[in-house]
């Protein structure tokens, strides 16, 4: 009776000691690790720099081959101008444009208008990678009734579908490169075309290759142009004179502000105006865009461009997008704004970077006296293997948005591959493994085998005892 009085406590005492690794190991087990956060944590703003070190204004040159230039064509035929564009930056260059230009040239207004404007021809899709060189293929059919004489072919690069970086072609004479050709006797005079000597900007003569008078809002404004349509033909003419108006620039892929259009009937040697007006202008840079397109499509039409700045506190974005990849596969965004105001702080600039719906940075900065804002925000390598956008926009001194853009990027611009989730196909959850359960149960099944062991022999014994003390 001892001895089973004994065992009745030791069993307990025996099967908790036995249990204590399951417990030791279980306290040990570390727990989980938390799952990354989907969002890096916000980058520190670096310190300012010049926007020419990451913007560089030409730094995507045209080269075309030989026999591009001087070349021969008849009325009707295709013209082809073949080449290569080359970036010749570090960082991607997205939503490129090649637009293309054609004029004819008119010796007599060359030095203070340019030459005359016949067509505009965006190319689209031409995004360059870094330090890439593209071929491009322009052509363009030579109007059946075009007159003869010298041709030429201008070419613009454009970023972001905006941002120039060879040419600016808002401005006469300022290409990225450019061709001439030949077209022979079509049998016909001259063009319809504008009078590009006769522009008038309210009631003063403006030169189309001058820097245009800044419009002063200083009190009730109304902008006007006037010009003359002149038809040198020895026949009557329809014409769809069409008027756009711009903000910045026609180059940019922005809906005008405003568009009318109407049909003029010119009689042969005819010369008839052309008169535009706007009442209350906000301040800002403009462009008006005029057209002559003859009704007979074998005809060669006529563009003019009159670009005018109104007041003079006007933010304007130059760039804003990727402006370095360094050597460890880090990049960093610059975003940079111009005042038409210099030696005042009017206005700032705002960039932020996105991915996933989330802000991974965002900055403000005032723009300074010297007319100039520039933002440095910092990406890491692991962002840019992920679809991001870098979106600015600038404001000026009374707080009114003048400026936006969004751009959108791509890990493949940047050589990475983007993650790929298969579809439809469930992702079961890994449940992180617990080494004392693994471990412990097995103690625990031995614990209990012991026990009942040891149980049962008590019990056959205590019954072996109490048969002897009846016999």
């Amino acid at each position: 009776m001892h001895i089973n009085t004994k065992l009745k406590y030791i069993v307990p005492v025996l099967c908790a000691l036995l249990a204590l690794p399951l417990f030791s190991v279980i306290a040990k087990t570390p727990p989980a690790p938390p799952s990354p956060s989907a969002t890096p944590s916000a980058p520190v703003d670096l310190a300012r720099k010049e926007c020419s070190d990451r913007y560089r204004f030409g730094s995507v040159v045209f080269s075309f081959d030989q026999t591009s230039n001087n070349q021969v064509t008849n009325p009707g035929e295709k013209l082809k101008v073949t080449g290569t564009v080359k970036n010749n930056n570090e960082y991607p260059l997205p939503d490129g444009q090649v637009l293309v230009r054609v004029l004819r040239q008119d010796t007599k207004v060359e030095q203070r208008d340019w030459h005359p404007f016949v067509a505009d021809i965006p190319m689209n899709g031409m995004m360059l990678l870094a330090n890439e060189s593209k071929p491009f293929n322009f052509e363009w059919t030579v109007p059946a009734l075009a007159p003869a004489g010298t041709y030429r072919v201008e070419f613009f690069y454009q970023a972001a579908g905006r941002y120039s970086m060879a040419g600016l072609p808002f401005i006469a004479n300022a290409t990225g490169g450019s061709v001439l050709f030949t077209v022979k006797s079509a049998g016909i005079e001259t063009a319809v075309s504008f009078d590009r000597s006769s522009v008038l900007l309210n009631g003063k003569p403006l030169g189309l290759r001058s820097v245009p008078p800044t419009l002063a809002t200083d009190k009730p404004v109304t902008v006007s142009a006037k010009l003359k349509l002149e038809n040198n033909n020895k026949r009557s003419v329809n014409i769809n004179l069409t008027k756009k108006l711009y903000n910045w620039s026609d180059a940019d892929q922005t809906k005008p502000l405003s568009e009318t259009t109407e049909v003029v009937t010119l009689k042969p040697g005819q010369t008839v105006p052309v008169n535009f007006q706007w009442d209350k202008p906000v301040e800002g840079v403009y462009q008006l865009q005029l057209s002559a397109q003859p009704e007979n499509k074998q005809m060669l039409p006529s563009l003019l461009k009159v670009r005018f700045p109104v007041g003079g506190d006007s933010p304007r974005l130059i760039f804003a997008g990727v402006g370095k990849v360094n050597a460890d596969g880090s990049a960093e965004v610059v975003a940079c704004g111009l005042n038409g105001t210099f030696g005042e702080t009017n206005g700032s600039v705002t960039t932020k970077i996105e991915a996933d719906g989330k802000v991974l940075s965002e900055k403000t900065d005032a723009i300074s006296k010297t007319g100039m804002a520039t933002i440095l925000l910092p990406l890491t390598k692991e962002q840019l293997m992920k679809s991001f956008s870098v979106s600015a926009q600038a404001t000026n001194a009374t707080g009114v948005v003048t400026d936006k853009h969004t751009v959108n990027y791509e890990p493949s611009m940047f050589g990475f591959k983007a993650a790929v989730t298969p579809k439809n196909v469930p992702v079961t959850p890994v449940t992180p493994r617990n080494n004392g359960i693994v471990y412990g149960l097995p103690i625990v099944l031995l614990v209990l085998i012991l026990v009942g062991g040891v149980m049962l022999y008590i019990k056959k014994r205590d019954s072996g005892i109490n048969n002897s003390n009846y016999q």
